[in-house]
């Protein structure tokens, strides 16, 4: 097994001691996967910073030809001046939108400060790791920052929030249906560690996801 995906595995079981040991409820749960798409987003902005040069302009909308004769190469750190910036804004926006999404449906009136409490931020900073050890392993050591591109990196975070929001749905009607707060962590916990695992292999085997088209890409000419 992946080092990367063991060390994804054991920081995903955080939230089993919190529910066992910590009382947390459902929407403490749930925020802390929402704090870790806002870790999720900062280190695929390390991804765009050490992206290689030579992959800055794969996938763009614009044949190699026109690369080439444009010579885009030699502006690839124009370029990633102009996608960082907009994926803060777009993916920050999104994750804003979640964010309320998860406070109106889960929190019982309850906000963000009843939720990020000391042991959720710590449990936000052992995820933290995993991620931070994840992209060490497989992009840098495994130079994988030299088959990836600024497109697929602005298209892959955003398959989490996907996970998430389908999680909560499937807590949420769970919940509501048997009405056991246990048994439904144990489901949220089991459900989005299976998820992420799975994101994780097909990230390392180059396969995109099928919510990759969330941010349209032009056609190529």
């Amino acid at each position: 097994m992946r080092p990367s995906v063991v060390i994804l595995i054991l920081a995903n079981l955080v939230p089993l001691f919190g529910v066992a040991f910590l009382d947390w409820s459902v929407f403490q749960v749930v925020m802390l996967y929402w704090t870790e798409n806002i870790v999720i987003g900062l280190i695929n902005l390390l991804k765009m910073a050490r992206l290689d040069e030579a992959a800055m302009t794969r996938n763009l909308p614009i044949s190699n030809q026109a690369a080439q004769a444009l010579n885009l190469a030699q502006y690839a750190g124009g370029l990633k001046l102009l996608f960082m910036p907009f994926f803060v804004v777009h993916y920050g926006l999104f994750c804003w939108v979640h964010g309320r999404f998860v406070v109106s449906l889960l929190g019982d009136g309850a906000g963000y400060a009843q939720a990020l409490s000391p042991t959720i931020l710590l449990a936000t900073a052992v995820l933290f790791i995993s991620h931070l050890s994840s992209y060490r392993i497989n992009y840098l050591a495994n130079a994988e920052r030299q088959s990836e591109s600024l497109l697929t990196l602005m298209h892959r975070p955003y398959n989490r929030i996907v996970v998430m929001h389908l999680t909560i749905l499937c807590g949420a009607f769970v919940m509501l249906a048997f009405d056991t707060p246990t048994a439904v962590l144990m489901l949220l916990i089991g459900l989005k560690v299976g998820l992420d695992v799975a994101l994780h292999l097909r990230e390392r085997h180059g396969v995109e996801t099928p919510f990759r088209h969330i941010l349209p890409t032009p056609q190529t000419f």
